[in-house]
């Protein structure tokens, strides 16, 4: 029987083993505990959800998954998700973890590249600052209606 990934990426456990590393533990492949996997699993699941699907996290169908699953993150995503678990494994193991530069880009590039970015619509009474200039009086001191995405004609 042969069997097809659907999600690809890097394997979990390696992505949980390099966070360890970043925070200071040693991290051959028997070293870890089954409870120090478990911790990473919980922190992986958490963080994903913060991405979106755009992200393409493999989530477990049950429970908080199993470590030789594949991620379904890019490659090119896995040092800054790496980056991010760390920060969050840190303080569950008693460890300070503070990323150095190429982590931290690693990690802002992950965070920029998918972030939600947040949007309302202003209501129909919202004043215009005094920075505004005064377009007349048919428009009148108020912005106008906003558009389905959120932004507002000028």
């Amino acid at each position: 029987m042969v069997t097809i990934s659907v999600f690809g990426g890097p394997l979990k456990r390696l992505l949980i083993q390099r966070a360890f590393g970043m925070c200071g533990q040693s991290v051959t492949e028997f070293e870890l505990t089954p409870e120090e996997y478990d911790l990473g699993l919980q922190c992986m699941n958490q963080i994903a959800t913060e991405f979106g699907a755009a992200f393409g996290f493999n989530y477990p169908l049950y429970g908080d998954g199993n470590a030789d699953e594949e991620s379904g993150i890019a490659a090119s995503d896995a040092l800054g998700f790496a980056v991010r678990i760390a920060q969050e494994i840190a303080p569950n193991i008693g460890k300070q973890f503070s990323p150095n530069g190429p982590q931290q880009k690693a990690c802002s590039a992950l965070i920029a590249k998918y972030q939600a970015t947040p949007s309302r619509e202003l209501g129909r009474q919202t004043v215009r600052g005094a920075g505004n200039r005064y377009l007349g009086y048919w428009r009148g001191p108020f912005f106008a209606q906003s558009s389905p995405d959120g932004e507002t004609a000028q």
